[in-house]
């Protein structure tokens, strides 16, 4: 098949082999760290603050200015890297950062890693994106909840991109969020950003720590591998028969072998994320375990309903004691509960037509309250009750 490099025009790479090439001789490396994909190609950006007297750096790098940075803030941008060149581009760094200045690497910083997707076909790219989101918590369990939760790397289960994934590359990454954890905007470009041909992972925290970094360049490299040794139709169909917690593990220690961490990867992190891919490609048509929240699409299939049941809305029900993720029917909708007075409703075309602020439902009357007299009259009254008998049809003979 044929790689996007062939098939789009992409900007040419300035890379200064032979320059860098020549210094790697001069300044090997000792004991290396094991690289997985020594022939990817990585561009990385590193964010730093407290540097008031500048950087003065020939080899790998360029500094840029970051309005987002504070206290003489700036960005390290590589030139493209292969996996291999990666730790005598962070060793230059690291030289560098220090030389003259106390970097702070503060919660407003960040490491983006671009991965080259030129040498890879459209089928690749799009199982690359679907194995992502079916580990999207692996490489946030390596991020930490702080980056899972910051504007500027939103997680893709948290957001509504739910066309389907054999529409990925006909339009949809134009119109991708720069600010999305993945961000597939690089990859053709948008009004935001240039057209790089590359897969921008925004995941990890600010650090020089150059065994973080690396390790980090290894699970994008294993994930790249992982999606070029099947083809995207075999792989959604192994995501739709998935439905046990072995059949979840089995691909994640394939895809990411010795950096598969089962210690922090439980059950329901599998489950979810799994339930989104299901859920972004195959919209409504599945059976669902978890209720879908406000702004994620967050569902659990366990099969196909071909002919779907759902409850009517109680004749008296109380809208606001019925259990988050409630599924009712309603005016000819199908509502899910999400909030206190909010519904998702979808239609029989599994379309959302938006959220419903309130549901109209007749609640009971209310309580009689009795006073201790009469509760009393009411219990004497009940033991009073006896038997009338009938004379013309009298009970048989076993009742007197």
């Amino acid at each position: 098949m044929t790689i996007l490099a062939e098939k789009y025009d992409f900007p040419q790479l300035i890379v200064r082999k032979k320059f860098h090439s020549d210094w790697e001789k001069q300044k090997p490396l000792i004991d290396p760290y094991p690289v997985v994909g020594p022939n990817d190609l990585f561009g990385i950006e590193v964010e730093v603050e407290n540097m008031p007297n500048g950087v003065l750096v020939d080899k790998y790098w360029d500094c840029k200015q970051d309005n987002s940075l504070r206290n003489h803030g700036m960005e390290l941008v590589s030139i493209p890297l292969r996996g291999y060149q990666v730790e005598y581009a962070l060793n230059v760094l690291v030289d560098a950062i220090y030389a003259h200045n106390n970097p702070i690497f503060s919660p407003r910083t960040s490491v983006h890693v671009h991965l080259n997707a030129r040498d890879l076909t459209e089928d690749e790219v799009m199982c690359l994106v679907l194995l992502y989101c079916i580990f999207e918590k692996h490489f946030f369990h390596i991020a930490g909840t702080r980056r899972e939760s910051s504007i500027f790397c939103v997680p893709l289960y948290k957001t509504q991109y739910l066309w389907p994934f054999s529409d990925l590359l006909q339009g949809p990454t134009t119109r991708w969020h720069k600010y999305s954890a993945l961000n597939l905007g690089t990859l053709f470009g948008t009004d935001q950003l240039p057209k790089y041909g590359t897969i921008e992972f925004r995941h990890l925290y600010g650090t020089s720590n150059k065994k973080i970094i690396l390790d980090w360049i290894n699970n994008i490299s294993l994930l790249k591998q992982a999606a070029k040794r099947t083809t995207y139709k075999e792989l959604l169909q192994t995501v739709r028969d998935m439905n046990t917690t072995s059949s979840y593990i089995a691909l994640y220690e394939n895809t990411f072998k010795e950096y598969a961490n089962l210690r922090i990867m439980d059950k329901y992190d599998f489950e979810s994320c799994v339930s989104f891919v299901k859920r972004w490609e195959w919209g409504s048509k599945l059976n669902t375990k978890y209720p879908v929240q406000e702004i994620s699409a967050y569902y659990y299939p366990q099969g196909i309903k071909k002919e779907p049941v759902t409850p009517t809305l109680p004749k008296g029900a109380i809208l606001d004691q019925l259990a988050y993720g409630t599924i009712v029917k309603y005016q000819n909708e199908l509502a899910v509960k999400v909030n206190t007075n909010k519904w998702f409703a979808e239609t029989k075309n599994n379309k959302y037509t938006g959220i419903l602020d309130e549901l109209l439902a007749e609640e009971p009357p209310p309580p009689v309250h009795l006073t201790p007299a009469q509760t009393a009259k009411k219990k004497k009254a009940k033991k009073k009750v006896t038997t009338q008998v009938n004379p013309i049809n009298p009970p048989a003979h076993e009742e007197w």
